[in-house]
């Protein structure tokens, strides 16, 4: 009982409340079956915010959502009680009169615009804040963006797609810097104040140094007179010369690519329609990550929809690190035949989500970090083209979202030739973010066995507890009919009363 309370309190029908839960008892005992429920529900500490407050409503109201037309009628047809019918109608002068509005009440009980249905439930919550951010015009960013998040989820199976991406990532408490689309975050700030907060949130991205791809020289000059097999050739033999050295992977994943222009320049040219997801990460991009991060680096590829440690998730693949026997999520990936706007953008909060629980993850069991310097890359694949965005924690409660940039590959191989250097540069550069991730996880063992033999660092700096920053995430629901629920802690632990409705 108690859980179908949970499941459609958002569009509560007393009617079919006692036709499913209370079909074989009396009025009384189903209306009293109903009050002992949501006075259990009241005290619950484990359910919903937003159910636990309905209920108080409902209690403060006296259970009035019980005594309609159309609970009424429900009982005249169940025990035959035509006198208590008759009195709810004393303003009538003639028994037709009476029967005409006992039909017209009856055809209403399944009727989702009845009075029921239009008086949903809506617990008007005291509007919660964020604190320590950036205020725009007096306001946290936070506390705008999921003000507004909380408003427009009330309805959220009618909203656009656009909308509810928006809204999803309102209520991850991520703001998607990247996205200057009129319909985006930016909608609730003027011109001026979004490039005030991306002033203010954007980091500097950082790579690799620029020589160390010197060695592409004499390879970039032959690709460059379209010579692919003299190329390849070549790659492959600088290769062998370099087993076991720093540059080795270079040449391969040099190779590999000279190989695709050779054997599949025709499969990137056309727009085909058949091509599934798994033609272009076996044809183009599986190998170059399988040979970027081998399994001997203690991170690793795993490929074929699969689900992490944080969420139900599934994901085209994962780069994922073996810690305390669990399968660890350090950056993940998403395939696609083509980009279709809803497909760009459920990608896109996807892999937000996804990052942002592996950033949780992350500060939670950290020894030491700095949350704003910490940045989990989320890769978006489409044929040739390889967008690679980043997430981190930019204040108290809120996650950022930005470009960090593309390894697209160019269709013209003279082209990658004059981009071959920087391409490597942004590569590697990403290998690097991922160990980096990696190696907060050696810290922790570190930090365990420092503390076990009670050893002294010296005089650092005590270390901040950042999991106060972290926030709850929202996980959109798969289908219409799916359950929908905010988090709790989506303003932070320290916000524990709420206005009394």
């Amino acid at each position: 009982m108690e859980d179908y309370i949970v499941e459609n309190f958002q569009s509560f029908d007393p009617v079919s409340f006692f036709e499913i839960n209370c079909s074989d008892l009396s009025q009384e005992r189903a209306e009293s079956s109903f009050e002992e429920a949501i006075e259990s529900l009241c005290l619950a500490t484990t359910k919903p915010y937003n159910v636990v407050m309905w209920c108080k409503k409902v209690k403060e109201d006296n259970y009035a959502i019980l005594n309609t037309d159309q609970t009424l009628v429900y009982w005249t047809h169940r025990e035959n009680k035509t006198e208590k019918l008759l009195k709810a109608y004393t303003s009538a002068r003639n028994r037709r009169i009476v029967r005409e509005s006992i039909d017209l009440s009856s055809k209403q009980v399944n009727n989702t615009l009845t009075r029921v249905a239009a008086m949903k439930r809506k617990v008007e919550e005291e509007k919660r804040v964020e604190k320590h951010q950036l205020q725009v015009n007096g306001v946290c960013v936070g506390t705008t963006l999921k003000n507004k998040a909380e408003d427009l989820v009330r309805n959220y199976n009618s909203l656009n797609c656009k909308a509810k991406h928006v809204v999803g990532m309102s209520l991850n408490s991520i703001i998607d810097l990247s996205d200057d689309s009129s319909q985006s975050q930016k909608q609730y700030f003027s011109e001026e104040e979004w490039d005030h907060i991306k002033e203010h949130y954007r980091t500097k991205d950082r790579f690799v140094k620029i020589r160390k791809f010197k060695c592409l020289h004499p390879l970039n000059k032959k690709l460059k007179r379209l010579d692919l097999v003299a190329t390849y050739t070549l790659a492959r033999k600088l290769e062998l010369e370099n087993l076991e050295g720093p540059d080795e992977i270079v040449f391969k994943i040099y190779a590999m690519i000279v190989d695709l222009y050779r054997f599949h320049s025709e499969f990137l040219k056309f727009k085909l329609n058949d091509p599934t997801e798994l033609d272009y990460l076996m044809k183009v991009w599986g190998g170059i990550f399988e040979v970027l991060f081998p399994d001997k680096d203690k991170v690793y590829c795993k490929w074929g929809e699969s689900m992490s440690e944080h969420n139900e998730y599934k994901i085209d693949c994962r780069l994922v690190y073996f810690y305390k026997s669990k399968h660890i999520d350090l950056t993940n990936m998403e395939a696609a035949r083509y980009m279709s706007t809803k497909k760009t953008n459920d990608d896109h909060l996807k892999l937000s989500i996804e990052s942002k629980d592996i950033l949780d993850y992350l500060i939670k069991n950290s020894a030491s970090l700095d949350p704003k310097q910490v940045h989990v890359p989320m890769i978006q694949l489409c044929k040739n083209q390889c967008d690679v965005n980043k997430l981190y924690l930019g204040d108290d409660g809120l996650y950022c979202a930005d470009n960090f940039f593309s390894l697209t590959l160019p269709l013209d191989p003279r082209e990658f030739a004059r981009q071959s250097t920087k391409w490597f540069q942004k590569l590697f550069s990403l290998r690097e973010y991922v160990v980096k991730l990696l190696h907060l996880f050696t810290d922790v063992d570190q930090k365990t066995y420092d503390m076990h033999f009670s050893r002294d660092k010296g005089k650092e700096k005590e270390q901040p507890d950042y999991s106060s920053w972290t926030r709850g995430s929202f996980y959109p629901p798969i289908n219409d009919d799916s359950p929908l629920y905010v988090p709790n802690n989506l303003y932070g632990d320290y916000q524990e009363k709420y206005k009394k409705v």
